[in-house]
């Protein structure tokens, strides 16, 4: 359902409604359709399911679980390239019992608990990348768009034992990312912690093991 007003060349759209895989999606929308065109939307997306959307390419992905989302977008909107390079916003994002496919932390800390020495972690670390999955009861984020290029922040994935804090940066105009997460395990507390480097291309991107803290 929804309502539709067009006044002085500017559409609103203030209480637009769909369902899809049986989820209520709520949006607001105004574009302005005078000479300096530009558009704003807010999105509420409430407890969907993963496996009904698409997050991640075909190596690394996160899927199963239910996850929230509530975005605010504004650009200008004369053209696709005008609008990516202008972009700016908020998205923040929740997720439960989600399975983030590539990363085998569980993988890793079976071989950092029992490990005497750091020679050969970041062999070990890399060789569980690109290959198994983490199951996170919990997932946070918050990501900040301005000029077509975006900023994580309170980025936190919870899973069996394990924190891990993610931050970085990318952009939408070129696909690219440059984010960090930070692995702790909480047993032992002695444990050697390290991070997991995900960059360049968001499609197919560059994934590595970094063990110098």
């Amino acid at each position: 359902k929804f309502s539709l007003d067009i006044n002085d060349g500017i559409l609103n759209l203030p209480d637009f409604e769909a369902t899809y895989k049986d989820v209520l999606l709520k949006v607001k929308t105004i574009l302005n359709m005078t000479k300096d065109s530009n558009v704003a939307v807010e999105i509420e997306l409430p407890e969907a399911k993963v496996s009904d959307f698409s997050f991640g390419g075909k190596t690394y992905s996160l899927k199963e679980g239910k996850f929230s989302s509530k975005i605010s977008l504004s650009s200008k909107a004369n053209s696709e390239e005008s609008f990516i390079n202008n972009l700016k916003g908020v998205v923040d994002f929740k997720a439960s019992d989600a399975k983030l496919f590539g990363i085998n932390i569980n993988g890793i800390y079976s071989d950092v608990v029992k490990r005497t020495k750091p020679d050969g972690l970041v062999e070990f670390a890399n060789s569980q990348i690109a290959s198994g999955a983490t199951v996170f009861k919990n997932i946070v984020g918050k990501m900040d768009i301005d000029s077509g290029d975006f900023k994580i922040s309170e980025g936190v994935l919870d899973a069996e034992n394990t924190k891990v804090m993610v931050s970085g940066s990318g952009s939408i105009k070129n696909w690219t990312m440059d984010v960090l997460f930070d692995v702790k395990h909480n047993e032992p507390k002695n444990l050697q912690n390290y991070s997991i480097v995900m960059k360049n291309s968001m499609e197919n991107p560059d994934v590595e093991a970094d063990v110098s803290k």
